[in-house]
């Protein structure tokens, strides 16, 4: 997936959602087939598959395998959507929104050489994080302070000096604003992060830069593009109110 292939992505994600928050495909419903879906949207099929397998992390989707199988609208989507929607909602006059733009500037680029450069030491880090986070995914705290751990991880990693004296005052910045434990009150937030996480995570051990510099922004976006989308949402409603 390239910068066009995450616009993209972001795009049909967002389709996809508003579609469910607004009744056009029902809990049960079937989704339209990884090749049909890509004839919908114009998008190579690697890039459907990251986004039902995203979807499938929020759990607003359901794989069933087998020949009749395929992807199906969960039966609590609507409510994880509505769910969505109204914390974004009250999200949307913090500095939430202010703090995800900033990290975009900076954070996807910084994965970029952290694959490039990252050691053993900084690989077994970032997943101590990961597996820390599974663990206590339940308590904010805990996750607040181990999504903290894996993005100044990712800092070091790049062996930057600049980036390893900025890094540590913005994220401390950030926990002090309380954004981690804002975010965390999205329904979908815990599982979109552990997704994300992982993926980042493999991208950077195979030192596949350009992928882990995407998959960052893409993780950045998914929350950002949530407020864009509440925004329009809740226009929506209150027009047909």
């Amino acid at each position: 997936m390239n910068a066009q292939g995450n616009k993209i992505f972001q795009d049909i994600i967002q389709t996809i959602k508003k579609e469910i928050i607004l009744g056009g495909v029902k809990p049960g419903e079937k989704l339209l087939s990884e090749r049909r879906l890509s004839e919908k949207f114009g998008a190579g099929r690697g890039t459907v598959r990251e986004v039902l397998k995203t979807l499938e992390a929020t759990g607003l989707l359901n794989v069933i395998r087998g020949r009749s199988g395929g992807y199906f609208i969960n039966e609590r989507a609507p409510e994880i959507s509505k769910g969505v929607l109204s914390s974004t909602i009250k999200l949307e006059g913090s500095v939430i929104v202010d703090a995800i733009i900033f990290r975009k500037m900076f954070e996807p680029k910084t994965c970029f050489y952290a694959a490039i450069k990252r050691t053993k030491k900084n690989l077994d880090k970032m997943e101590l994080s990961i597996r820390e986070m599974e663990k206590g995914a339940d308590d904010p705290q805990i996750f607040a302070q181990t999504n903290l751990a894996f993005h100044l991880e990712i800092g070091n990693a790049s062996e930057n000096p600049f980036i390893l004296n900025l890094y540590p005052v913005i994220f401390q910045t950030l926990m002090v604003l309380d954004t981690t434990k804002m975010i965390y009150n999205l329904p979908t937030h815990i599982q979109v992060t552990k997704y994300f996480h992982k993926e980042i995570f493999n991208k950077i051990k195979n030192r596949d830069a350009e992928k882990a510099e995407i998959l960052m922004d893409a993780h950045l976006s998914y929350f950002q593009n949530d407020m864009q989308q509440a925004r329009e949402l809740e226009f929506i409603k209150n027009k047909r109110e």
